[in-house]
Parts: C-alpha cells; structure tokens; sequence
C-alpha cells in the first residue's frame, strides 16, 4: 500500500508542528483542594497576566470582577471543586507577571499568589479557604 505524498511546505510543516509544540514554554499550576475547599462549595480561579502595582493594590472586590467580567489580563478561569484536582497551564506574559486569584466565599487567608513570568511548576494547595502554593 503506497501513502499519498504530501506537497513539500505541507510535509514539512506537518513534521515541525510538534518539535514548535512541544518546546512553548508553560507556567504550570497543580491545584490541589481539600475536601474542606471553600466551606465545602466550589470557588473560582483566576490566571492573569498583571504588573506588580495592579497584584499590590487590586482589592478583592475589584479583582473578582474579573470572574464575571473579564479583561484582556486574563490568561484562563476555572471552577475548582473540594477535593477534586485540576491542572492549569499558561503561556508565560512577555511582559508583566503571572498572578494567580482563587475566590473563596470567606477567605481566611491568602487568596492570591504572583510569580515571575518563565517556565515553572506550582502546587497550589487550597486549605479550607486559604491559598498556599509550593515551586515544585
């Protein structure tokens, strides 16, 4: 059985699509909820692409705007669930940095994270109502 041929851009192409693929540098969040998450309810998170004067005087109120409504900032949004993993990946900003926001019903502690914008791996533990993260 003889393949078809394929126009040389074409072929080409089609052999480069994973070498480009695979080598896009990612900011990976391992999110982790205990069964306690958010008074046993679900809460949302956010990823942004932020400077470090918006992530410093941004309330919580203003920041949970961005749930409903969101802005070109946002890099992804997620329902996290208690108890139940989630993994989240994004494309490092050029500029700015990478915050992350999880919004509880009452939080009691952190509730938002920023990290610098370059390949990296996070655990993101959510206790109860409070955010705790650890570089992997």
């Amino acid at each position: 059985m003889r393949l078809p041929s394929l126009p040389l851009p074409l072929l080409a192409a089609a052999l480069a699509a994973p070498a480009v693929l695979g080598c896009k540098s990612q900011v990976q969040f391992h999110v982790r909820p205990d069964d306690a998450l958010n008074e046993n309810r679900p809460c949302y998170l956010v990823v942004r692409n932020v400077d470090s004067k918006t992530y410093l005087e941004e309330t919580y109120q203003a920041a949970s705007l961005q749930v409903t409504a969101p802005d070109d900032s946002v890099l992804e949004t997620a329902v996290v669930f208690p108890g139940t993993k989630k993994e989240i990946s994004v494309s490092p900003p050029a500029k700015g940095m990478v915050a992350l926001y999880v919004f509880f019903y009452h939080p009691t502690g952190d509730w938002k994270a920023i990290f610098p914008s370059s390949e990296a791996t996070y655990d993101v533990v959510l206790e109860g109502s409070r955010l705790r993260v650890e570089k992997r």
